[in-house]
């Protein structure tokens, strides 16, 4: 097991329930991080993100939520939590020598303890990260998301049409399985009101029909994050 990484992302509003998508300044959260925020321009922080690089994706233990980390090389982080259902949590921040902070105005937390396991090409990478997800008016629960590359990772598309933005995030594991939701606004769409299943065959032509329009949900890439 690797050294142990301590990482805090705060989130959604309330239960399983929908985040506010607007997502804290990074630089307001190593504000709120103390010396954290600091360190980000230290030799050491740049390693610890390169050594983070990448997207790792797993499920969250008592529930039907699955969780996706993007961690790119300057550090930047985004972090997707859903059921495929109502609940959704989107999260972003950086990452330091320290950890991360991963932030919205919402009140869930991401927190990463530890990291797991290195891959057997890049030593120092970690294979595993996890920790525990927790809501204010909820238990802790316990999560581990695994090293992948694509087609496994976080999809995203944020777009506006004339009935209003909609925004939509899905969570895809490494055999296919995956976790998808759309909001108009702050307002999840029902479930069962759009076929939120991605059709993975060809990543350059996914598209989504929600009432408004078309949504192009696109691969969130650490190389471009």
């Amino acid at each position: 097991m690797a050294a142990a990484l301590t990482v805090v992302a705060v989130a959604s509003t309330g239960g399983l329930g929908c985040s506010d998508d607007d997502p804290a300044d990074p630089a307001d959260s190593a504000d709120a991080a103390g010396s954290g925020g600091a360190s980000t321009t230290t030799t050491e922080a740049a390693s610890e993100a390169e050594r983070l690089t990448g997207s790792y994706v797993g499920t969250v233990e008592g529930s039907d939520a699955y969780v996706a980390i993007v961690v790119a090389e300057d550090g930047g982080a985004v972090a997707f939590v859903t059921d495929g259902g109502e609940s959704v949590d989107y999260l972003d921040g950086f990452v330091d020598r320290e950890g991360a902070v991963l932030g919205n105005d919402g009140g869930a937390e991401l927190k990463v303890n530890f990291t797991e396991g290195t891959t057997t090409d890049e030593p120092a990478r970690p294979v595993v990260l996890s920790g525990t997800f927790v809501r204010p008016d909820a238990d802790p629960l316990r999560y581990a998301a695994g090293a992948t590359e694509a087609p496994a990772g976080l999809y995203r598309a944020v777009e506006t049409f004339a009935d209003g933005e909609y925004q939509g995030n899905w969570v895809v594991l490494p055999d296919g399985t995956q976790r998808g939701a759309v909001r108009r606004y702050e307002t999840p769409l029902p479930p069962g009101s759009v076929d939120t299943v991605l059709d993975l065959a060809d990543l350059d032509s996914l598209a989504v029909e929600v009432p408004g329009g078309v949504l192009h949900p696109i691969y969130v890439d650490p190389a471009r994050l």
